[in-house]
């Protein structure tokens, strides 16, 4: 595989909307989806049940983080709240959300300025004090890879290991929502 095949995945709940966010809503209305979505949920672990605000309040300081580190970085957000992806595929995302309900764009399609990646999940690297260094560009991600002397996939299993997890995933933030 080669850079020009990258291409990312959006997973989503069962039930949910594909490409949307929930901290694009109102609080109002962000609750009562996330009600909605919990009587839906496929997924292992029900992150819009009990554990909601919990999860809402950590999305919505993960997402002023990652907005503050790209616009740094000279990344031209159109967007506060991003759409989340992953690089390539995850299976332990596919596992999670238990359907096969999923979005993919070819990553070259994708202008630099509009685009960001995390080694991992950003709310757990938040949660960890893993912030510095750890928001990219696409160009940064390239010469990551290209440093590594890794072909892509052994990169993408290997490099969130160094944060903190193994077999774990990248994660893209995707600024713009001219892309789908």
């Amino acid at each position: 595989m080669n850079i020009d095949d990258l291409y990312i995945t959006n997973y989503r709940e069962a039930g949910g909307l594909p490409l949307h966010s929930i901290t694009r809503l109102t609080k109002e209305e962000a609750y009562a989806l996330a009600s909605k979505l919990s009587q839906a949920s496929l997924s292992k672990r029900d992150r819009y049940g009990d554990y909601f605000d919990t999860y809402y309040h950590k999305r919505l300081r993960t997402e002023e983080w990652l907005y503050n580190e790209f616009t740094s970085l000279k990344g031209e957000p159109q967007t506060h709240h991003p759409i989340y992806f992953t690089l390539l595929e995850s299976e332990r995302l596919h596992s999670f959300f238990g359907n096969d309900n999923n979005v993919k764009i070819l990553l070259k399609d994708i202008e630099a300025s509009h685009i960001s990646f995390t080694p991992r999940d950003s709310m757990h690297l938040m949660d960890m004090g893993r912030t510095e260094n750890t928001v990219w560009r696409k160009e940064d991600l390239f010469r990551l890879i290209n440093e590594s002397k890794q072909d892509i996939l052994q990169f993408i299993r290997s490099t969130p290991e160094k944060y903190g997890l193994v077999g774990g995933y990248i994660e893209v933030q995707l600024w713009n929502d001219i892309y789908f």
